[in-house]
């Protein structure tokens, strides 16, 4: 059984240098979590404009990673003292919004400026061609919201509902949530397409306790699924969870969480890719590993992969990991990620 995990770096060296480097692609390179409330023209900025209630959020937080802070550490340290104050839940929801929007877009534009050859599609091919020779199982763990992965997996993985994500030999958990993710509320007064997200947003103290079920946004910009129930019109929020340290960090379908943590489990081999590992939620979960398990984990710099795994280390005290660069320089060698896999076979 292999567990690939991927964290915001993976996304952000997830195109070549030659298409990141291109005219006007930088802008929307997809942001490590200390880039997330960059206020870039043209991109970020703009989209922080949409949603005042949330600006004093955005600028609190931009000024707390200049000082050093991590983002997930003030994220929650926002969380604790709102409560359940009205106006802290607008904002957080405003937060939520442009969270889905910003990472939606950069995914899409940066894929784009590729032409959809990204890191994503030369990796998980490797991976498929290898678990189809060798009849194993792969389970894909993905804390990023965008949808470069499931991209990449499309010509072996289709989405047809939320059950499809674990349904077979190749299994998909977003467990963070994803962009295109919602929970429904019912409005009546509320009929017709459009953005209704500042209605969302405003009234947010009270529809967020009603909203419900497991959607799919069709697309960035607007907060309606299309189907009516009568006279009923649902909206969507985000099912984002919020990049925080607190325990209560999934955002995904209970049958996901459960398939996660029997994958865990039976885990023989880990790949992780750009996560810092920085959830204890999540670390958590991981430590229900007991088994031996053979790993490798990619990160920006030597100095950086081996602080992970030493933190993994010490979470799963039978993992032996071994280090390397970043995700584009894994993808060079495709073969190499065929022999890291064939070896922990043996």
């Amino acid at each position: 059984m292999l567990v690939v995990i991927f964290g915001a770096g993976a996304s952000y060296d997830s195109v070549a240098p030659r298409f990141a480097e291109a005219e006007h692609a930088e802008v929307w390179r997809p942001p490590l979590a200390r880039q997330l409330f960059e206020a870039r023209p043209g991109t970020f900025g703009p989209a922080m404009q949409k949603f005042p209630v949330a600006r004093a959020l955005f600028m609190r937080l931009d000024a707390a990673i200049a000082r050093g802070i991590l983002v997930e550490d003030e994220i929650q340290r926002i969380v604790d003292e709102i409560g359940d104050d009205e106006l802290g839940i607008r904002q957080l929801t405003g937060l939520r919004f442009y969270l889905q929007q910003i990472i939606w877009d950069a995914g899409t534009q940066w894929s784009r400026a590729a032409f959809g050859q990204t890191n994503y599609v030369i990796l998980s091919d490797a991976i498929e061609r290898w678990r189809r020779r060798h009849n194993e199982e792969v389970t894909y763990l993905t804390f990023n919201y965008d949808l470069m992965l499931e991209d990449a997996l499309e010509p072996f993985f289709a989405i047809t509902g939320f059950e499809s994500y674990v349904a077979g030999p190749t299994r998909l958990i977003k467990a963070h949530g994803s962009v295109d993710w919602g929970h429904a509320v019912v409005q009546r007064a509320l009929n017709g397409a459009g953005d209704h997200r500042r209605d969302l947003i405003y009234n947010a103290p009270s529809w967020w306790r009603e909203a419900s079920g497991w959607y799919r946004f069709v697309g960035s910009n607007i907060s309606t699924p299309g189907p009516r129930r009568e006279a009923a019109h649902e909206l969507l929020y985000p099912a984002l969870a919020l990049p925080t340290t607190g325990k209560l960090g999934f955002e995904c379908p209970s049958d996901h969480l459960a398939a996660l943590e029997d994958n865990i489990k039976r885990m023989t081999t880990l790949l992780v890719i750009g996560w810092r590992a920085q959830e204890r939620h999540a670390l958590a979960l991981l430590a229900e590993a007991r088994q031996a398990i053979t790993g490798l984990v990619v990160s920006g710099t030597a100095e950086s992969a081996a602080s992970i795994a030493a933190v993994l280390g010490e979470t799963m005290p039978r993992l032996e990991a071994q280090t390397a660069g970043g995700f584009t320089d894994l993808v060079k060698q495709p073969d190499a990620v065929t022999a890291f896999l064939n070896e922990a076979l043996r």
